[in-house]
């Protein structure tokens, strides 16, 4: 009934692992049929993945989409379905902070519009403890400028991905799959919503984040310093508990930037702007 094709929505970035490359069994649906006869992409997707799941429970649904596999075009895989008995596992913890152009506090995260025309976001990770594969992350870094229309859940993101110069060529891979979200988890939910690219880069990541600052520096290209906010309390930061959209799933705490400069795949900076803080813990 069905043939081994990838799930392929024409409006959706991201390609899949590559499946015969690493002895992985993919489940392909052609989609493009559905959307071409009429059918609600969002309506119609659930159902297939569903059934698919239902039938053949061996089959495990992976929204992981490669920024760097280039096996397929960009624009046409949402994903795919992967036999369990692949260990494509990974976990990693450790701290995060964002700084965006949103003023005071980022609606982004609660599905509202941007307070400005576009958002420019930049994200940084220090890895405490983590590894995939068997491959050791603790220690390094990695950081993600991205641009998105006013309403970022609208889609049509350009990002750009850095990675720490220090880690080995396994330890690069490992970063670039859990911080592109082609190995998976939380990250692997943002994938649909890219169309571009810039680039994915190795460069020297110095990140900082000591008594309620932090501060990023990323090669030439980036730097972001920003500080916690404090609630009405007069001590503790005022926190942000499960809004229902983000780059980490755990509270984050209000911050407000003191720098933001880029100068990368595009050019951005500003100040006085929203920063969010955190302990990250993703896995997959």
């Amino acid at each position: 009934m069905f043939d081994k094709r990838v799930l392929r929505p024409h409006d959706v970035m991201g390609a899949p692992p590559r499946g015969q490359d690493r002895g992985i069994d993919i489940l392909r649906i052609e989609y493009d049929a559905i959307v071409e006869s009429g059918g609600a992409e969002g309506l119609w997707l659930p159902l297939v993945v569903g059934f698919l799941l239902e039938v053949s429970p061996r089959w495990r649904l992976v929204t992981s989409c490669s920024f760097m596999s280039g096996c397929c075009c960009p624009r046409r895989a949402i994903g795919c379905c992967v036999r369990e008995e692949c260990d494509m596992g990974f976990t990693v913890e450790g701290d995060y902070f964002e700084a965006c152009s949103c003023a005071v506090s980022c609606p982004c995260v609660f599905l509202g519009p941007a307070t400005e025309d576009a958002c420019d976001l930049f994200c940084a990770w220090r890895v405490e403890r983590g590894e995939k594969d068997g491959v050791d992350l603790a220690g390094l870094n990695a950081a993600l400028a991205v641009h998105t229309p006013k309403q970022m859940t609208d889609g049509n993101w350009r990002v750009a991905l850095y990675l720490d110069d220090r880690a080995s060529s396994e330890q690069r891979e490992a970063l670039g799959a859990i911080f592109s979200g082609q190995a998976g988890g939380h990250l692997a939910n943002l994938v649909p919503l890219i169309a571009e690219v810039a680039g994915v880069e190795a460069v020297p990541i110095e990140f900082e984040s000591p008594n309620g600052k932090g501060s990023v520096r990323v090669g030439g290209v980036l730097t972001v310093r920003a500080e916690q906010s404090v609630g009405m309390d007069g001590e503790k930061p005022s926190v942000i508990t499960n809004p229902p959209f983000g780059a980490v799933a755990q509270p984050v705490r209000q911050g407000r930037s003191t720098e933001v400069r880029y100068d990368g795949a595009w050019s951005f900076s500003t100040q006085g702007r929203n920063a969010f803080f955190t302990e990250f813990a993703y896995s997959g």
